[in-house]
């Protein structure tokens, strides 16, 4: 079960890294935040979005 969970929070983190290299340069390198990095990060939550539910019904099925 263990295994699962690891899978899990790597898979969840792999989808965050993209939105908070955007956070950080906006914040500390002063970068503009472009319409294609918002869109971006945009559907990077809809598809983390996506997978958690996915994942929720299979555990439930």
């Amino acid at each position: 079960m263990s295994n699962i969970v690891q899978t899990f929070c790597r898979a969840f983190l792999v989808y965050l890294v993209p939105i908070v290299t955007v956070a950080a340069a906006y914040l500390l390198l002063n970068e503009k935040i472009t319409t294609a990095a918002l869109l971006g990060t945009f559907l990077t939550l809809i598809g983390l979005f996506i997978s958690e539910r996915k994942s929720s019904q299979k555990k439930v099925a």
